[in-house]
C-alpha cells in the first residue's frame, strides 16, 4: 500500500469480495451460478458459544454437507465457538487442496467429500475437553500444564508495570545522585551536551504535541515527526551516556558508581519494554495451541495448521483451478473495543464496533480497512490466531459488556485472551516498533482507543453474538443463522441485540413472518418442556440507506447507555466520519426508526408510484435456528448391536495368521444419548464456562446439531438432491424453500380496530404473542395417550 493511498471504505471491501466469489461460482459451478450471484448470495452464520457452539454447528454442517448444500455457501460467518467448526471446515479443505496426491481432475464434491469422516468426528469428539485433553496420567499432566502456564504468563504480564517502576527507580537515582554530589564532578561538556539534549528534545515534543492537537499536519509530517522523535530519543540516551562517562572520568567516585548502575537499570528497562508483548505473556498462545490440536489437526502439515489467512484465495489472480476456490469465504467476527474517546458524544458510553479478519481485507469501519496480504500488521495474521482472537471471551476490554472495575481485576490477574493489533488509520505511522508497558495500563484503567498504534479486539460477541451482521451488511439474499448461544431461559437476547443494531446501524428491519414468532413457537412451554420448532423465519427489509439525519432530536434520556451508530462517512478535512445515537438500554430511540421509515417510504413511493405496500424493499430471508428440543415423535430404536458368533478354533487361528486382530467396538454411544435430556435437564443450554465435553456429551449436542438441519430442511431435503442439479438452480430452489407468504412490514389498521389497538409497525420478533381468536382457539379434543405413548416422549433430544 502506497503512503498515498487511502484505505478502501466498507463498500470497496464488499464490491472485491463480490467479484471473487463470482468467479469461485465460475470456476466451481459454471457461469449460470456466477452470474446469479446477486440473486442468490447464501450465507451460513454460526454463532458463539463455546464448544457446546462448535459441536452443534458440527452436527448442522454435516448434514448440510450431506446433502450437498455447504459447498454452495458464499460466506462462512463465524463468532466465538462457531469459529471452532469454520476453522476446521476452513483448514481441512485447504489441506485437501495442497495435499501432493491430489487429483487435478478432482472437483468440489470430490473434496468436501472428505470432510465429516468418521476418522475425524471420533477425533473432535475425542477433544470435547480441548482445554485439558487426554485420559488418566495424560489428563493430569495437562492439568498441571495448564496451571504452570498461567503462573508463567502471569508472571510475564507484570513485566509491564516492572519496567515502568524501573524506569521511575532509575531516575529518581539518577537525580538524587547529582543533587548529592560535589559540583567539581560536572564538567562544562557533560552539562552543556545534557541541557542542550534535553532542551532539543522537549522543543520537539512541544511542537508535535501542539501540531497533533491542532490537527493541521498530514501524514508525511507525521511519520517525518516519529521517525526524529525515534532517532532523536536514542542519540539523547548517548549523549546522556557520554555525559555520564566524561563527569565520571573526572572523577570516578562512589557516587559516579551509583550513576552508572541508575543508568543501567534505565537502559535496560527501556529496551526491555518493547519485549514485553502483551499478546506473547497473554494465555492467547496456549488458548491457540489447544484449539489448533482439536480442529486443525486434519489440515496436513504443521505448515497448513498454522495457515495465513492471506492464503486463501491467494492464487485468484493466477489460476482457476477447483482447488483453489474450494473454501466458503471466511468472515472473522471480532469486537474493536473502545473504551476511551475523545469525542464528547461517546461520554460516559460503552462503544465498540465490528472489526473483521478475512482473506481480502482487515479491520473496521471506523477504523477503515487495509489489505491483509500487503500490510505488515495482517500479512502474518494467521487462521488459528483469528480463530482464538474471535473467541476472545475473557479480556479488560469486553466491547458492551465493558466494566472498569472488572478491567482493573482481570488486567492485574493476566485474565485476556484479547489481543492488540495493527491500528489501520495509523497506515505507515503504525509499523515501527513498539514499545509496550503503557499498554497495560490502558487496559487497566480503561482507556483503549483508536487513537493508539495498536487496537484491542476480542470476541466478536462482546457486540453481536450471532455472526449475521456482516452478513447483512453484504445483503445475503439468504441466511441461515445458527444460535447455539446459552440461553436457558430463552430470552433471546442475541437476537434482539441483532434486531437493533441492523435496524439502527444497517436500516435492515428484521420482520418474522406470522406463525414465526421466536417466543412464541421455540421458547419451551411450561407444561411438557418442549419447543413446538427450532426455527423462525424472517423477512429482511432495507429501510433506509445511509443518510445524515438530525441527532439534536433524539432525546437522551438518563440512566444506563449504549452506543449505536448510523455510520456517515463525511472524508472532507476536520469532518465527522459517524453519526452516533445514544439510546437507553433496552428500548431504541423510536425517534431515530421514525425518521428512517419516513425516509423509506418517501423514496419508495418515488421509485415506485404504481406499487403499494413495502415488497420492492425485500432483500433477503433470515432462517434463525435456535438450539432447542421438540417433542419426541416415537420411541427410539436403543437396543445395542447383535453380536455375532464367534468362529471356530480352527478359524480363528487362520484369521490370526492372515489379519492383524481387528480393533474391539467402541462403546455404543447411543442409548446415553437418548437419556441425555433426562438426566441434565439444562441440555441443550448447560453453561459455557462448561468447556470440558465428554463423549456422551459431545454426542448429544453434535446429534442435536443434525436433528437441527434435518428440521430447516425437511421437505426441502426429501424432494431435493443437490448434487444432482445445477447450483444455481439449487440455490433458488433452497431460496423458494423459506417463501411463506410475504407479509408487510407496516400494516394497514383495519376498520374494526381502534387507534389505540392498531400496530404501526410489524416488529414482531420479540413481541408477545398475540392471543388467537376465539374461532383460531378450537382445536381437536387431544386424543387419550397410552402409558406407553407418555413414556416415548422421553427418549428422544
Amino acid at each position: 500500500m502506497s503512503k498515498e493511498q487511502k484505505n478502501p471504505d466498507c463498500s470497496e471491501v464488499i464490491q472485491e469480495e463480490s467479484n471473487l466469489l463470482k468467479k469461485r461460482r465460475k470456476v466451481l459451478f459454471g457461469e449460470a451460478a456466477a452470474a446469479d450471484f446477486d440473486k442468490t448470495r447464501f450465507g451460513i452464520a454460526m454463532s458463539g458459544g463455546g464448544i457446546r457452539s462448535a459441536t452443534i454447528n458440527m452436527g448442522f454442517l454435516h448434514t448440510l454437507n450431506g446433502l450437498g448444500l455447504l459447498k454452495l455457501a458464499d460466506y462462512l460467518s463465524t463468532v466465538s465457538g462457531g469459529g471452532y467448526t469454520g476453522a476446521y471446515v476452513h483448514a481441512t479443505l485447504k489441506g485437501l487442496s495442497s495435499a501432493p496426491q491430489k487429483n487435478e481432475a478432482a472437483g468440489a464434491d470430490d473434496y468436501y467429500k472428505h470432510l465429516f469422516s468418521d476418522e475425524h468426528i471420533d477425533h473432535l469428539r475425542s477433544r470435547g475437553e480441548y482445554l485439558i485433553p487426554g485420559k488418566g496420567m495424560i489428563k493430569t499432566f495437562n492439568r498441571f500444564v495448564l496451571i504452570v502456564g498461567y503462573l508463567s504468563s502471569l508472571i510475564m504480564s507484570l513485566l509491564s508495570p516492572a519496567v515502568i517502576v524501573a524506569i521511575v527507580y532509575s531516575l529518581y537515582g539518577l537525580v538524587s545522585a547529582f543533587v548529592e554530589m560535589d559540583t567539581e564532578l560536572f564538567s562544562w561538556y557533560a552539562a552543556t551536551v545534557l541541557t542542550a539534549s534535553l532542551v532539543t528534545f522537549s522543543a520537539i515534543l512541544a511542537v508535535h504535541y501542539i501540531l497533533n492537537r491542532a490537527e493541521i499536519y498530514g501524514l508525511n509530517i507525521s511519520l517525518w515527526f516519529h521517525r526524529i522523535e525515534t532517532i532523536f530519543l536514542f542519540l539523547m540516551i548517548a549523549a546522556i551516556l557520554a555525559a555520564a562517562v566524561a563527569a565520571l572520568g573526572i572523577q570516578y567516585t562512589e557516587q559516579g558508581r551509583s550513576i552508572l548502575t541508575y543508568l543501567g537499570i534505565g537502559v535496560v528497562a527501556l529496551l526491555l519494554g518493547f519485549l514485553v508483548n502483551p499478546n506473547a505473556s497473554s494465555f492467547h498462545r496456549f488458548y491457540r495451541g489447544q484449539l489448533s490440536e482439536a480442529f486443525l489437526k486434519f489440515a496436513g502439515s504443521r505448515t497448513h495448521q498454522n495457515i495465513l489467512l492471506a492464503d486463501f484465495f491467494a492464487n485468484r489472480e493466477k489460476t482457476t483451478k477447483p482447488e483453489d476456490y474450494l473454501n466458503p469465504y471466511p468472515l472473522i467476527n471480532t469486537c474493536l473495543n473502545l473504551q476511551a474517546s475523545n469525542d464528547p458524544k461517546f461520554q460516559g458510553t460503552k462503544t465498540n464496533d465490528y472489526f473483521l479478519l478475512s482473506p481480502l481485507y482487515c479491520g473496521a469501519k471506523l477504523t477503515g480497512y487495509v489489505e491483509t496480504r500487503v500490510h505488515k500488521g495482517y500479512s502474518s495474521m494467521t487462521l488459528p490466531a483469528a480463530t482464538t482472537i474471535s473467541a476472545a471471551a475473557l479480556n479488560p476490554g469486553m466491547g458492551i459488556y465493558s466494566n472498569k472495575l472488572r478491567s482493573v481485576f482481570l488486567a492485574l490477574f493476566n485474565a485476556r485472551l484479547g489481543y492488540w493489533t495493527w491500528n489501520p488509520m495509523k497506515g505507515l505511522k503504525g509499523i515501527s516498533f513498539i514499545w509496550w508497558p503503557p499498554y497495560f495500563f490502558y487496559e487497566l484503567l480503561s482507556q483503549i482507543g483508536t487513537d493508539k498504534k495498536m487496537l484491542n479486539i476480542s470476541d466478536g460477541g462482546h457486540i453481536e453474538n450471532l455472526a449475521v451482521y456482516e452478513l447483512l451488511r453484504r445483503k445475503c439474499k439468504l441466511i441461515i443463522a445458527i444460535d447455539a448461544g446459552e440461553d436457558g431461559n430463552y430470552e433471546f437476547a442475541d437476537l434482539e441485540n441483532l434486531t437493533i443494531r441492523s435496524r439502527n446501524e444497517l436500516g435492515i428491519e428484521i420482520s418474522f413472518y406470522d406463525g414465526h414468532d421466536p417466543e412464541d413457537i421455540i421458547r419451551p412451554k411450561a407444561s411438557h418442556g418442549y419447543s413446538r420448532k427450532r426455527f423462525a423465519i424472517a423477512a429482511l427489509y432495507k429501510i433506509w440507506e445511509e443518510f445524515t439525519i438530525d441527532t439534536s432530536s433524539v432525546t437522551q434520556k438518563p440512566g444506563k447507555k449504549e452506543v449505536l451508530v448510523n455510520y456517515n462517512h463525511n472524508l472532507t478535512p476536520g469532518g465527522v466520519p459517524f453519526e452516533v445515537y445514544i439510546k437507553n438500554e433496552p428500548e431504541p430511540d423510536q425517534k431515530i426508526l421514525e425518521l428512517a421509515e419516513k425516509e423509506a417510504l418517501a423514496r419508495y413511493n418515488a421509485e415506485n408510484p404504481d406499487k403499494t405496500g413495502m415488497e420492492k424493499l425485500r432483500i433477503g430471508t433470515l432462517v434463525y435456528v435456535k438450539s432447542s428440543v421438540t417433542a419426541p415423535e416415537g420411541k427410539p430404536n436403543i437396543a445395542p448391536p447383535k453380536e455375532e458368533k464367534a468362529p471356530g478354533m480352527l478359524n480363528q487361528l487362520m484369521q490370526f495368521f492372515k489379519t492383524k486382530s481387528p480393533k474391539p467396538e467402541k462403546e455404543n454411544l447411543r442409548y446415553p444419548v437418548y437419556k441425555y435430556k433426562i438426566y441434565h435437564p439444562a441440555f441443550p443450554h448447560e453453561p459455557t464456562s462448561d468447556q470440558f465435553f465428554d463423549e456422551v456429551q459431545w454426542e448429544a449436542y453434535y446429534q442435536l446439531g443434525q436433528h437441527l438441519a434435518k428440521d430447516v430442511l425437511e421437505g426441502f431435503a426429501s424432494g431435493q438432491d443437490a448434487t444432482s442439479e445445477s447450483a444455481d438452480t439449487t440455490l433458488h430452489k433452497l431460496i423458494a424453500h423459506f417463501e411463506p407468504a410475504m407479509v408487510p412490514l407496516i400494516r394497514e389498521t383495519p376498520e374494526e380496530e381502534t387507534p389505540e389497538a392498531s400496530a404501526s409497525i410489524s416488529v414482531r420478533g420479540l413481541e408477545q404473542p398475540e392471543l388467537p381468536k376465539a374461532a383460531e382457539q378450537t382445536e381437536a379434543a387431544p386424543k387419550e395417550e397410552t402409558v406407553q405413548q407418555e413414556e416415548d416422549k422421553y427418549f428422544k433430544i
